[in-house]
């Protein structure tokens, strides 16, 4: 598992925990576990800070770190590593490497490379020239082009054995990381594949698979009415109907009572592996957030963004994130700049996170609060027009009293109000935004009167003005909120 240097240990990271620990006690001393301590290359990282805080998490869940010594052993087993590493610059990888190196020999971990091939899908992706390419591990036994694979409901006969390097192998042993390409369809990262005897056996565990699949995953009602939506014919109308179901969706069918506030979003990514990564972090942004969001993603897929993909952005407003996804064609990328969509791709995983904060934050509704311009006391009340209206006259004691437009840091303007307070309590109409029907010093109209001086000032539809009361100059602004 992984725990990252800023955050420490994950949920991911306990649920691999809660799970190790669940079987070690019966492993009989076939399993272990070595923590890989990652981000140590992000900017302000002091880590050995962070791997003390995570060696202290590790122990709340019953995990000793070697740090400990190696007579610290705990009911869970001996003492694990805790190794730093950064998958940005490579620091710290070939710890990595040789601390699993060293563990497996300490296990005396040993396989048959006899026997027919045994694997775990890593990663997977659709490469333009290559068609399937999946990156996998070999646990027992050994393949080698032209075996008959099967990985979950896929299937496909090596046509290509490649190392990391994209180096021709003729065949890989147990522990090798190996590309294979053949494969008929997308595997899952995760996905065991297996070799086996010839095609026609590969077709009836596929279909087998299927089938047991089709059985476990029998939809409801519900759902069974929402797949019908979608079982159209034709191209177009398939498409069509999608956006029909992602408009009603997203435009009608909310819950306006909910005080969620609900973000579909549009992932993209180069592999199975980072496209669940990036997916899984994009909602994590929303569960952790102080505010009650939820980030849906309506797609989520491996490739190029589509056009089909970007109108389903464009109607439900959706923001689309991809992560190391090669640069979009000359129709797509007019499209979504024709219409705004907001759109961010990197090829580091956190910088795309840090864009979804920021992007997230448009979703919110802005708080709107009150910025006092200046306050000043009444001196005298005097009445005119046959006492018809009153006049304040006024000592400006703090800040600026405007007339109608109030200056803002940034050089812009914003319209001003007044309320009137006695003895500290506000008397003018609450929720009524009062305004200013004349503002002078002496007999001239002026549009500002600065702290110290004097001034007489009438107020457009309130006049229980006395000696003594404060009278304030405000202005309304929208204050964005953050993640």
């Amino acid at each position: 598992p992984e725990s990252t240097s800023d955050d420490g240990v994950s949920k991911q990271t306990e649920e691999i925990i809660e799970f190790y620990k669940s079987i070690v006690t019966d492993s009989d001393g076939g399993i272990s576990l070595v923590v890989a301590m990652t981000k140590i290359d992000k900017p302000g990282i002091d880590v050995d800070e962070s791997r003390i805080r995570i060696e202290n998490q590790l122990m709340q869940h019953g995990i000793i770190a070697e740090s400990f010594g190696s007579t610290a052993e705990s009911e869970y087993g001996p003492p694990v590593q805790l190794i730093p590493v950064s998958g940005k610059t490579g620091e710290g990888l070939d710890d990595l490497i040789d601390g699993l190196v060293l563990q497996s020999e300490v296990m005396d971990l040993r396989a048959d490379h006899t026997s027919r091939g045994e694997g775990i899908v890593m990663d997977a992706r659709m490469d333009k020239g290559l068609g399937i390419v999946a990156d996998c591990i070999i646990r027992w036994g050994s393949i080698q082009r032209g075996d008959v694979l099967v990985s979950g409901t896929n299937s496909g006969k090596i046509k290509a054995l490649k190392d990391m390097s994209n180096g021709i192998l003729k065949q890989a042993l147990p522990s090798q990381p190996v590309r294979i390409l053949g494969l008929k369809s997308l595997p899952k990262a995760g996905d065991p594949i297996v070799c086996v005897e010839s095609e026609e056996k590969a077709e009836q565990l596929v279909e087998r698979r299927k089938v047991l699949q089709a059985k476990e995953a029998a939809p409801d009602q519900a759902s069974s009415s929402t797949a019908a939506e979608l079982q159209v014919t034709g191209r177009a109308a398939q498409e069509s109907s999608k956006l029909r179901f992602i408009h009603e969706k997203y435009d009608m069918d909310m819950d306006h009572e909910s005080d969620s506030i609900r973000i579909p979003v549009v992932v993209k990514a180069d592999a199975d592996g980072t496209l669940a990564a990036l997916r899984e972090s994009l909602v994590a942004l929303g569960e952790v957030s102080k505010h009650d969001l939820i980030i849906d993603p309506i797609i989520s897929g491996i490739g190029p963004l589509t056009i089909t993909e970007v109108q389903t952005a464009i109607d439900s407003g959706a923001p689309v994130f991809m992560f190391n996804v090669k640069v979009l064609d000359r129709e797509t990328t007019s499209l979504v700049e024709a219409n705004n969509v907001k759109f961010k791709s990197n090829n580091v995983i956190y910088s795309i996170l840090d864009d979804a904060k920021d992007v997230f934050a448009q979703f919110l509704p802005p708080t709107v609060i009150d910025h006092v311009h200046g306050s000043a006391l009444v001196k005298a009340v005097f009445e005119i027009n046959n006492a018809k209206e009153k006049i304040a006259g006024l000592n400006v004691t703090d800040g600026t009293i405007y007339k109608s437009q109030g200056k803002t840091p940034d050089d812009g303007t914003l319209d001003c109000y007044f309320r009137v307070l006695r003895d500290g309590v506000q008397i003018s109409p609450n929720g009524e935004k009062v305004t200013a029907s004349s503002l002078r010093k002496f007999k001239e109209a002026v549009e500002e009167i600065r702290r110290g001086e004097e001034c007489g000032l009438g107020l457009e539809g309130f006049d229980d003005i006395r000696q003594g009361d404060v009278i304030e100059c405000y202005s309304k602004h929208e204050k964005r909120l953050f993640l």
